[in-house]
């Protein structure tokens, strides 16, 4: 019988745990977007919690991801997942700098 719908239930798969601070006050970051191109899937996470932890479950292999919070400059990485590990991961996002002031 044809599908249209691909069989997710034989991929392997491993997590993504970590946690995001500022830093200039290493204080943990809450309400940031974690997105992540996880292979064939487009993966999106929020942090699960106001201590800046968050948790994306993807198949194995290399990934790039990306960390945006109003604010903040945005932050890129790469990690590996193995198949029935977790890879932790653990950054820091800053401000930006404030552009001086033109002088007239």
């Amino acid at each position: 019988m044809w599908s249209f719908f691909k069989d997710f239930t034989n991929i392997v798969q491993g997590t993504l745990d970590g946690t995001v601070t500022d830093k200039e006050t290493a204080e943990e970051l809450s309400r940031v977007m974690i997105t992540s191109n996880c292979g064939s899937f487009d993966m999106t996470g929020m942090l699960r919690s106001d201590q800046g932890t968050f948790y994306l479950v993807c198949p194995e292999g290399s990934f790039f991801g990306s960390a945006i919070k109003w604010g903040y400059l945005p932050h890129f990485f790469t990690f590996p997942i193995i198949a029935g590990e977790t890879t932790f991961i653990d950054f820091s996002m800053k401000k930006p700098r404030p552009f001086p002031e033109q002088q007239r």
